[in-house]
């Protein structure tokens, strides 16, 4: 059975706001760490302390947001940001005698947001609140999808990795980032982050069938996502999972992240891996692909923007990722899913609009990543 796709509905409840979603830190912080972190130095320092230096050096991450209606700035802004990459006379990588703060207002001025831009972001907002109009209908087609989910190979699969991981390591947490909204109201994109969070469902069944004489313990799931809807945080709640702040001054999911956890990358577009492995060293780590240091790069410390004859310096991460991966495939041992049994469609082709959809991807790619790969730390 292939899943459950979105169709539209005409009522809805105004659940669809996303900004400030999610469970908040308690100690936000709106500062800057231009220098990478040390997680050897972390472990010394106070708890406080370190989840301050944590936010403050993930900030970047908002501040580079591919989705830049987030930030009230118009898309040409990630053009400028990609075009600045590309132009080595246009980053620095020389250390800052003050860390850089990101300048919105003269962001918001540079790159303004267009009228099309507006009206295109309502129009999805609109879409979306008319295919999930509430909470019942968005558990619905998600119960659906779930049960779909169960009968695939990738889920099988899903389950013989989790064994493995939990038997090899010590996990308390679940922290999972990239999953996106439950509410998409593209078919595809429904599908595939709806199997993402059915994944997360799983590895907690699995990790408590393995704990089975000791039912009094739970493993936490906590889920990260600038995309996330107040709708998404509800529907997350009902199945346990919980929505946490992942704006700029709060970054809760990395807060979260320990030497006892178990990291989910549901495809981000971040570098997410590298700026983890800064500050502690997971229990494991499921990416979404084989990690090969060799693809891994430094980012400057900042970018000179342009746009007709202005310029403006913005942060940039600063992470050094060929030393970091480098260092973390030493410390983790690998076990990759098996994709050649997987029924993940063909490519594209017109004339058979459905041949690129199977039960666990599609166009011939997983619905969980190209090559979904546990990472266990050695012991």
């Amino acid at each position: 059975m292939l899943p459950k796709q979105p169709s539209p509905s005409e009522t809805a409840q105004d659940l669809h706001h996303i900004l400030n979603v999610g469970t908040p830190n308690p100690q936000p912080d709106s500062g800057s760490e231009c220098y990478p972190l040390n997680w050897l130095e972390l472990k010394l320092v106070k708890a406080s302390e370190r989840n301050a230096r944590i936010v403050r050096r993930l900030n970047y991450i908002t501040d580079a947001n591919p989705f830049a209606y987030l930030l009230g700035i118009g898309r040409d802004y990630q053009q400028a940001r990609e075009e600045a990459r590309r132009d080595t006379t246009a980053f620095s990588m020389t250390a800052a005698t003050q860390p850089l703060q990101l300048p919105l207002e003269e962001l918001k001025q540079m790159f303004p947001m267009q009228q099309m831009e507006a009206m295109q972001k309502e129009a999805v907002l609109h879409m979306q609140k008319r295919t999930y109009p509430n909470e019942a209908r968005v558990r619905e087609m998600f119960d659906s999808n779930v049960e779909i989910f169960r009968e695939t190979e990738i889920c099988k699969q899903i389950k013989d990795l989790a064994r493995y991981t939990f038997k090899q390591t010590t996990c308390k947490k679940i922290v999972a980032f990239g999953g996106g909204t439950f509410c998409s109201p593209v078919s595809n994109g429904a599908t595939r982050l709806h199997y993402q969070h059915a994944m997360l469902i799983v590895l907690r069944e699995v990790w408590e069938e393995m704990h089975k004489d000791h039912a009094q313990l739970k493993i936490p799931i906590f889920i990260q996502d600038p995309q996330y809807l107040e709708l998404d945080a509800k529907v997350a709640a009902h199945y346990g999972m919980e929505v946490v702040n992942g704006n700029r001054s709060h970054q809760f999911g990395f807060v979260k992240v320990d030497e006892e956890t178990m990291v989910v990358d549901q495809r981000t577009c971040f570098p997410l891996l590298e700026s983890i492995l800064e500050y502690t060293r997971p229990a494991a780590i499921l990416s979404p692909y084989v990690i090969n240091p060799d693809k891994y790069k430094d980012f400057p410390l900042s970018l000179t923007l342009r746009q007709d004859d202005r310029t403006l310096v913005v942060p940039e991460s600063n992470i050094r990722g060929s030393a970091t991966t480098n260092s973390f495939v030493k410390d983790y041992k690998e076990k990759k899913i098996r994709t050649d049994g997987l029924d993940c469609g063909q490519s594209y082709n017109p004339r058979d609009p459905n041949a690129h959809i199977g039960q666990d991807g599609e166009n011939g790619f997983s619905y969980l990543g190209a090559s979904p790969t546990m990472y266990v730390r050695r012991q």
